[in-house]
């Protein structure tokens, strides 16, 4: 069993809350053993609101012949992530529970959003 990279956090389904940092899916290599690793980016401090969890993968992309296409092989490394909806047009952001504040807990810190 793999351990979780972020601590677990205690956000609740539809609560504001503030991130500093997003996670990036990043590819690198060719096609064929193409990495595929999920890494944070700092963005200006935005607020959202939880509408979900998820738990992302690191690993690569196999070919797996004719018949089957391409594949994704894990690495064992997992991120416990919250999915962060800032409107309703676009997707949900993936946020490690380390980079979220409540707004509240925001505001206190730093004054205004």
């Amino acid at each position: 069993m793999t351990k979780p990279t972020s601590p677990p956090a205690e956000f609740k389904l539809g609560e504001r809350v503030v991130i500093s940092q997003m996670l990036h899916r990043e590819h690198s290599g060719p096609w064929n053993g193409e990495e595929r690793l999920w890494k944070p980016v700092v963005v200006a401090p935005s607020e959202g609101v939880v509408v979900g969890k998820r738990t992302l993968r690191d690993g690569k992309r196999i070919w797996l012949g004719e018949d089957e296409g391409s594949g994704f092989a894990p690495n064992g490394t997992t991120h416990e992530a919250y999915m962060i909806a800032f409107d309703i047009r676009h997707n949900p952001i993936p946020a490690l529970a380390e980079h979220i504040l409540t707004t509240k807990q925001h505001i206190e810190k730093n004054g205004a959003i």
